[in-house]
């Protein structure tokens, strides 16, 4: 995401998140209810979301769901039908996490289709832990080589 159309302001390709923000939630209660809403004042508030934090039973099961090469619906053929099966086995099962395992909405670049992606995925993501991996796609390659998991032709 270093080069190419992450290095240019605009539409198709980059556009500034804003402002970033982390949060630490220390001393959860487990198996209770949270309530969270972000934005500020000046640029509105989100929805108000929710999520249960798990169980501090050690015996409790985690149940995780993985997937890896999602891309953006409707551009990416099948991505539609994997959102709503994740949602659906979300709320249908006490979801622990949710792993995406590399190559994240191939946007390459371009703003839109990320906040598209994000956009398609907020009913899961906003409720559950959701991490991600890094795949070939999310690699800054270009030059081939051994090195490059893309298998791009050239000497590296």
């Amino acid at each position: 995401m270093c080069g190419g159309k992450a290095n240019i302001t605009g539409t198709q390709a980059f556009i500034s998140p804003g402002y970033m923000n982390t949060i630490l939630l220390n001393n959860l209660y487990p198996s209770t209810i949270y309530f969270y809403q972000v934005g500020n004042n000046e640029h509105n508030w989100s929805s108000i979301y929710k999520f249960i934090n798990r169980s501090s039973s050690t015996d409790d099961e985690v149940n995780l769901i993985a997937y890896a090469d999602m891309g953006v619906s409707p551009i990416q053929s099948g991505a539609k039908a994997t959102i709503d099966r994740v949602l659906a086995r979300f709320l249908s099962n006490n979801v622990t996490a949710i792993l995406h395992i590399g190559d994240v909405s191939y946007a390459r670049g371009i703003g839109t289709l990320w906040d598209a992606f994000m956009s398609q995925n907020e009913p899961t993501t906003s409720r559950a832990s959701y991490m991600v991996g890094i795949g070939n796609h999310e690699y800054d390659h270009v030059t081939g080589g051994n090195k490059d998991p893309s298998q791009a032709p050239g000497d590296g």
